[in-house]
C-alpha cells in the first residue's frame, strides 16, 4: 500500500486477499487515503456552523462518513498513516469546535509557551520543546525551543525569521521533511564524503547516528553491570562523556544527544531522528569513543570508524543545505533528486503561511490555546501586565 499509483507506468494492479481485505484496499484506493498530497476529509457535523457553498460542495460529493473513514484508518497500517490525521479524525469525534476554539487540545492553562507578536499585532504561541521551521532566504530549517533557554535566547533565535506555519495547523519541520522524503526516494543515491562514500540514504542516516546508538548501548552495559536503573546509568554515562575534555560542558547538553529525538513513521518502520546530529567537533567524537571503550565489547568498536560517523553527520548536513542549489559536479541521482525535492516542497508551501516576529516573550497562560496557529486575540490568553 505504500507504492505509488500516480507515479507509476504500470496500468493495471493485481491485489491477492480474502474478500474483507480486497475490499478494504479499494476503499483505500477510491478515497486516496495514502495520497501524498491529498488527505482523508472529516466532514463537519451536522450542528457545526460552516458557509452554505461548503454545506452544498459536501453533498454533492462522494465523501465517506466519519464512521467509515475511521474504520478504514483502524484496518491500515500504522506506519501508512500520518499521525496528524488520525489525531484530526479523533478529535472530530471527540471536541466541539466553537468561535474562541475553546475545548481545542493544545498547550494547557498554567502551561508555560513562547508568545511571539508580529507588526500587525498578532501572534502566534509556541510550546516549549518544540520547533519551528524557518526560511531563510532560498534556504529552509528547523529552529528548536529548548526548555532551558532563557527569553533573551529565544529571542535572538527567533526575532525577525521567517516561521512557516501550516494552515491546517499541522506541525511543520524541515527536516523531517527532507528525512521522509530521501528515505523514501534516496536509496539509489551515491553520496561521497572523501574518503568516504554510501549508496542510499538509510545506509548513510545510520552511520551518521552510529555514535548516539554506541551511547545507548554503553548505558544499557552500565546499568546492566552495575545494577543499576536507566536512568542512574544514562546520568553515569554522560557524566563520564563530560569528564573526557569535550566541547559540551554540561550533563544536560550529552543526555539531551540520546533524549532529544522525532520519531518518524515510515512504511519501513519506525525511526528516531535525534535533534543533535554531531559533536561539536571531530576530537570530541574519539574522546566519547575512548570513553565507551570501557563499557562496549572492544571487538564491538574496532570495525567502527569515528571518521566515518563524523563524515555522515557532515554529509548529510551539507546535502540538506545545498539541496536547493546545482552543480556541475553533481551526477544524474543528484539533480534527478533535487528536482523531485524543489516539487515536494512547493507543494507543501502551498499550505503555509509566513510569521515574522518582532517580539518574543516567555508566558504562562491563563487559558488553553491553539499553538502555531495566527492569533488575533491573544491577549485573552496571557495574564495583563
Amino acid at each position: 500500500m505504500n507504492y505509488s499509483l500516480r507515479d507509476s507506468n504500470i496500468n493495471q494492479f493485481f491485489f491477492i486477499n480474502d474478500i474483507i481485505g480486497i475490499k478494504k484496499i479499494k476503499n483505500i484506493i477510491d478515497y486516496r487515503l495514502l495520497e501524498r498530497f491529498s488527505h482523508p476529509i472529516v466532514r463537519p457535523k451536522n450542528d457545526e456552523n460552516v458557509p452554505d457553498f461548503f454545506k452544498q460542495a459536501l453533498e454533492k460529493t462522494d465523501i465517506p462518513s466519519n464512521e467509515k473513514i475511521k474504520e478504514i484508518f483502524t484496518d491500515v497500517e500504522d506506519t501508512f498513516i500520518s499521525p496528524e490525521w488520525r489525531e484530526k479524525i479523533r478529535e472530530t469525534d471527540e471536541t466541539t469546535y466553537t468561535s474562541n476554539n475553546e475545548g481545542v487540545s493544545g498547550i494547557g492553562a498554567g502551561e508555560e509557551a513562547i508568545l511571539c507578536i508580529n507588526k500587525f499585532d498578532e501572534a502566534i504561541f509556541i510550546p516549549l520543546t518544540f520547533s519551528v521551521m524557518v526560511r531563510k532566504g532560498e534556504l529552509f530549517d528547523d529552529i528548536y525551543i529548548n526548555e532551558d533557554l532563557t527569553e533573551g535566547k529565544v529571542e535572538k533565535e527567533l526575532k525577525n525569521q521567517e516561521i512557516l506555519l501550516n494552515k491546517s495547523g499541522f506541525f511543520l519541520s524541515y527536516r523531517k521533511i527532507f528525512f521522509k522524503f530521501m528515505m523514501e526516494h534516496g536509496n539509489k543515491v551515491r553520496f561521497p564524503k572523501i574518503p568516504y562514500k554510501w549508496i542510499g540514504y538509510e545506509n548513510l542516516y545510520n552511520d551518521s547516528i552510529l555514535w548516539i546508538k554506541l551511547i545507548e548501548h554503553a548505558i544499557e552495559n552500565y546499568a546492566k553491570t552495575y545494577n543499576e536503573d536507566i536512568k542512574s546509568a544514562e546520568f553515569a554515562i554522560s557524566e563520564k562523556i563530560i569528564e573526557s575534555d569535550i566541547t559540551a560542558k554540561t550533563i544536560g547538553t550529552v543526555m539531551g544527544w540520546f533524549k532529544h529525538y522525532d520519531e518518524i513513521l515510515l512504511s519501513s518502520g519506525i525511526y528516531r531522528l535525534y535533534r543533535t546530529e554531531h559533536p561539536f567537533k571531530f576530537g570530541d567524537l574519539q574522546n566519547i569513543f575512548k570513553v565507551l571503550c570501557d563499557f562496549i565489547q572492544s571487538d564491538e568498536l574496532l570495525l567502527i570508524d569515528p571518521g566515518r560517523i563524523y563524515a555522515a553527520s557532515l554529509c548529510i548536513q551539507d546535502f540538506r543545505r545545498k539541496v536547493f542549489q546545482s552543480s556541475k559536479n553533481d551526477d544524474a541521482s543528484f539533480i534527478s533528486i533535487k528536482s523531485k525535492f524543489n516539487k515536494e516542497i512547493s507543494q507543501i508551501l502551498i499550505n503555509t503561511e509566513t510569521f515574522i516576529p518582532l517580539i518574543i516573550k516567555r508566558i504562562t497562560l491563563i487559558k488553553a490555546v491553539e499553538p502555531l496557529k495566527i492569533n488575533p486575540h491573544y491577549r485573552e490568553y496571557i495574564a495583563s501586565n
